[in-house]
């Protein structure tokens, strides 16, 4: 798995590199997440962050020790060729304000075909498109996985004092409050998109076609159970090759080349699968023939 530094650097590429990742355990400190999504480019959606909840509940901040990193990010500050993106994937707001139902007690986003936000945009759309993300809808249409936006989460009013206290530089993260179980999160500044146990949490300036990529994506590696394997592990480099595939680069039609672009960013935004790749020659033979996605695996997110 490597350390949690390293695991950080890694996740801090796309969300900030792809994955730092930390168990969750007892005596775990506040969940760290990066953003995961992979930078892909200036103005271009970062995914989510790999990071996984990481917490320790009902322990004061006064008493936590330096919280232990979560997955790295999956590509932040990486590039991915464009026609591997699809269109219509430039950050920003939109000319008129969209419409949105959020609880105002949690920041949760209100499934609501009526509503022009992003994330209820992209659902409405996916229910007529591909089984992956035909199926994806539905199981967040019946409250499998819920979704926040990231801007609407709560900050811990001491966030500044309490990065200081655990090592973190205030100018690139914040403290915010899980708005599930009220738990703390340290997520970095830049971040696009991740997922916290069964639920995500991104952007409102993500785009509606990046929050497809990002809701098939994520909810892959949930079906897949892609996070109860290790950071620098071949069954963790098959879980994002499977997720990126299918979704970020599903618009490479060339598989062989589709799976060098996805093998590239991978490698280049996972520190941990990065490390292993370049010093051990029996698991770079296994990622360079790694061409396809597992056909026992979950595929379309049923």
């Amino acid at each position: 798995m490597g350390s949690d530094r390293e695991k950080l650097a890694e996740h801090q590429t796309a969300p900030a590199g792809p994955e730092v990742e930390a168990r969750g355990g007892v005596g775990r400190q506040p969940t760290l997440l990066g953003n995961v999504a992979a930078a892909i480019g200036p103005g271009l959606l970062q995914r989510k962050l790999a990071t996984r909840l990481l917490q320790r509940k009902g322990v004061q901040p006064a008493e936590a020790a330096a919280p232990a990193p979560a997955p790295a990010p999956d590509g932040a500050g990486a590039t991915v060729d464009p026609a591997a993106m699809g269109q219509g994937d430039q950050q920003g707001a939109s000319p008129v304000a969209p419409t949105q139902a959020v609880s105002a007690t949690t920041g949760e986003v209100k499934i609501d075909e009526k509503a022009t936000d992003p994330v209820n945009t992209a659902l409405a759309e996916m229910k007529s498109g591909s089984s992956l993300e035909k199926n994806t809808q539905k199981r967040i249409a019946d409250g499998k996985h819920k979704i926040a936006y990231l801007e609407d989460l709560a900050t811990d009013p001491k966030s500044d004092e309490l990065l200081k206290k655990w090592g973190y530089d205030p100018k690139q993260y914040t403290v915010k409050i899980n708005p599930w179980d009220k738990s703390q999160m340290i997520v970095q500044n830049n971040a696009v998109g991740f997922a916290i146990g069964a639920n995500l949490v991104g952007s409102k300036n993500a785009s509606k076609d990046r929050w497809k990529t990002l809701m098939t994506h994520e909810v892959s590696h949930l079906v897949n159970k892609d996070n109860d394997t290790k950071a620098d592990s071949f069954e963790r480099y098959k879980g994002e090759f499977r997720a990126y595939f299918l979704s970020e680069f599903a618009g490479v039609k060339d598989k062989a080349d589709r799976a060098r672009q996805v093998r590239e960013h991978i490698l280049r935004d996972y520190a941990a699968i990065k490390g292993r790749y370049d010093k051990e020659p029996d698991f770079k033979k296994q990622i360079d023939g790694h061409l396809e996605p597992d056909v026992t695996d979950n595929l379309d997110n049923h």
